[in-house]
C-alpha cells in the first residue's frame, strides 16, 4: 500500500496515469526517501510499544543523576527516657501474668476436686487413656490439660509409668464417643476396660 502511494507521488515519474520516460534517479530517490520514512515510522512504533510495555509492568525508568547526592541525614535527637513509666508498664505486665497464672491454678484445683469424687465405680467401667509417662510432672501437665477441657481425669500408677486416664464411663459406647472427640482434638488415645470382681 505504501509503495502504491509512493508511486503516485509527483517525483515518482508518474503523473495522472501517463508514463514519462525519465531518468532512473527520480525513482531511486523516491524509493530511498520512502525507505527512510518507513524506518523512522518503525523506530517510533517500537519506542511507543516499549514505553507502553514498561508502563504496564509498573517499572518506570528512573531519571537519576550520574552521581547520587552525598547529603547525610542527621539522626533525630534522642528524647530523654522516662524509666519510671517503662518500669511500671513492665511490672504491670508481670503482675498481670502472675494474676492470670493464679486464676488458672485455682481453676485446675477446683476441677481436680470435682473429678476426684467420681472415681469409685462398682462393676465394669471404661476409661480413655490419653498418656503414659515415666515422670509424674509430665502426667500432671497432661492431667491439667484434660481438666481444662472439662474431662474427668485420674492418674493411675502402673509399675514405673503414670497413666493419665479420662473417665470412668459405665457404657462402652459413651467412652468411644469421648475417645473420638479427643482424637479430633489431636490427642492420642487408648480405650481401656476395667472389670471389678465382686
Amino acid at each position: 500500500m505504501v509503495w502504491q502511494l509512493l508511486a503516485l507521488m509527483p517525483w515518482s515519474g508518474c503523473e495522472s496515469g501517463k508514463k514519462k520516460k525519465t531518468g532512473g534517479m527520480n525513482q531511486l530517490g523516491a524509493r530511498i526517501i520512502g525507505m527512510i520514512l518507513m524506518a523512522f515510522i518503525v523506530v517510533v512504533l517500537v519506542l511507543i510499544v516499549y514505553r507502553f510495555i514498561q508502563a504496564m509492568d509498573g517499572e518506570p525508568k528512573p531519571n537519576r543523576p550520574a552521581t547520587p547526592p552525598t547529603t547525610r541525614q542527621q539522626p533525630p535527637p534522642e528524647q530523654p527516657k522516662n524509666t519510671d513509666q517503662n518500669n511500671d508498664a513492665r511490672y504491670d505486665f508481670y503482675q498481670e501474668l502472675a494474676h492470670r497464672r493464679a486464676e488458672v491454678d485455682a481453676e485446675i484445683e477446683r476441677k481436680t476436686e470435682e473429678t476426684n469424687v467420681i472415681t469409685d465405680m462398682e462393676g465394669n467401667y471404661f476409661r480413655v487413656q490419653v498418656g503414659a509417662f515415666r515422670e509424674k510432672e509430665q502426667a500432671d501437665r497432661m492431667r491439667a490439660r484434660m481438666i481444662l477441657r472439662d474431662y474427668p481425669v485420674t492418674i493411675v500408677q502402673s509399675g514405673q509409668f503414670y497413666l493419665v486416664q479420662v473417665g470412668p464411663y459405665q457404657e462402652k459406647a459413651y467412652a468411644q464417643t469421648i475417645q473420638k472427640r479427643l482424637q479430633r482434638q489431636g490427642v492420642d488415645t487408648l480405650l481401656k476396660a476395667y472389670v471389678k470382681s465382686q
